[in-house]
């Protein structure tokens, strides 16, 4: 009679989890003007894409970003100082990471300025029903549709490259006296 052999199953490899949003999340105020994202990084990856939307469908985009071997990035004067409500999420690109699980911020000046906004809203006037009046805000208006590349090589070219223009511009106002 043969002998019977038996064997466990090949463990369960799982795929990695998809890069998580970790900064701002949980509507975290951030300036507009200059803000930065982070998020964790996804093994075997050097590209990922950020996106950010108003809505949580991410339709329309607002800004669709990639960068190279980075897991922050700073967004410069491509978000609103309004105080409104956005929703953001990251994806290895290059590996083929499924999409972050939506992150919500306000894009605003500074955290002063929601605080403010916010008790503006709760000393709203009433009606004469004793009620408080709904203040509507105003309909959004969407902006241009942003999309960058970047890369830490090119990054150090613009900078060699301000630079060197920077000293030649000293050298002929110096010449010029």
């Amino acid at each position: 009679m043969p002998e019977l052999k038996t064997s466990s199953p090949a463990p369960r490899t799982e795929a990695p989890q998809a890069p998580r949003p970790q900064t701002p999340t949980d509507g975290q105020t951030v300036d507009g003007r200059m803000a930065e994202f982070h998020w964790s990084s996804y093994p075997g990856a050097d590209t990922y894409r950020l996106q950010i939307s108003r809505r949580e469908t991410f339709d329309p985009l607002h800004v669709d970003f990639t960068v190279d071997n980075t897991t922050v990035t700073e967004l410069s004067g491509l978000l609103p100082i309004d105080g409104s409500t956005w929703h953001w999420r990251v994806r290895a690109e290059d590996a083929g990471s499924d999409w972050s699980d939506p992150a919500e911020f306000v894009a605003s000046r500074s955290a002063d300025d929601t605080t403010q906004a916010n008790r503006k809203a709760a000393q709203a006037p009433t009606s004469d029903a004793g009620a408080k009046s709904e203040a509507k805000a105003p309909e959004a208006v969407e902006v241009p549709f942003h999309t960058a590349r970047t890369s830490g090589r090119w990054a150090l070219t613009v900078g060699l490259v301000m630079v060197i223009t920077f000293v030649i511009t000293l050298f002929f106002i110096a010449s010029a006296v």
